[in-house]
């Protein structure tokens, strides 16, 4: 009977505390395929004229070379945007082109513009419009944040591009609030983030106040790296889960 019981009990606590994690994305051939579960956010959809008035008037805020660790793989990242820059740091859209110009890649936010990670990192100022982390010697992630408005409960948006040998693949794109400081450091990356922001604003404020009280049996999630690829996991049960 007593080993029914805990038998039991544990069943039990693996029940509220067991994890669910797998990958973002795979490496088959040598080639990036995105898990499309986390690719939530739809390109934006713009009429023909509007798509050519944005291409017409815009204007690169600034650019940022990046490279695979062996340094065989260059590119740019170019901040680009219709506006000029002011103290909010928002942007329409980034694009990742070779030395030589070739566009690899660009993506627009999805309703609202894109700015700096400050909303990844829970940084207070962070000045990076995108965060770097080497997977292998031929490839990396990029990781882009959107605006949050801050008094609503619509999260802002998180872009995860995986760069591999300089063919861009987007594996995640939805939205996203850092829930503790992120370590964005290459070979001990982790995020913790919550995607839904219902019930997360203060009444009297109605701006987003995250508490340990609000997040808990509120569905989290970690994306971290493991050895060249990205996982995620998700609970909602303790204080974290049982990865790095």
């Amino acid at each position: 009977m007593r080993k029914s019981l805990f038998i039991f009990f544990m069943a039990f606590l693996c029940v509220i505390n067991c994890v669910a994690q797998q990958n973002l994305f795979s490496l088959q051939n040598g080639n990036v395929v995105a898990n499309n579960e986390y690719i939530i956010y739809d390109e934006p959809q713009l009429s023909q004229g509007m798509m050519t008035l944005i291409e017409n008037t815009s204007r690169t805020l600034h650019t940022f070379s990046v490279s695979s660790t062996n340094n065989e793989y260059e590119c740019d990242v170019r901040i680009v945007s219709n506006q000029e820059e002011d103290e909010s740091h928002c942007y329409s859209q980034f694009e990742i082109r070779t030395k030589s110009g070739s566009l690899i890649y660009k993506r627009r936010g999805k309703g609202l513009p894109l700015t700096t990670t400050r909303w990844l990192s829970r940084e207070s100022p962070d000045n990076h419009y995108f965060r770097k982390i080497d997977l292998d010697n031929d490839s990396y992630a990029l990781v882009f944040a959107g605006w949050l408005l801050g008094w609503a409960e619509l999260l802002g948006e998180m872009i995860i591009i995986v760069v591999n040998k300089n063919v861009a693949t987007l594996v995640y794109d939805g939205p996203a609030m850092a829930i503790t400081s992120t370590n964005f450091n290459s070979n001990s990356f982790s995020m913790d983030f919550v995607t839904d922001g219902v019930g997360l604003t203060d009444p009297e404020t109605g701006l987003l106040d995250i508490t340990p009280a609000k997040l808990l049996g509120r569905m989290k999630y970690r994306i971290y790296k493991e050895g060249n690829v990205l996982k995620i996991a998700s609970w909602t049960i303790g204080d974290g889960p049982a990865v790095p």
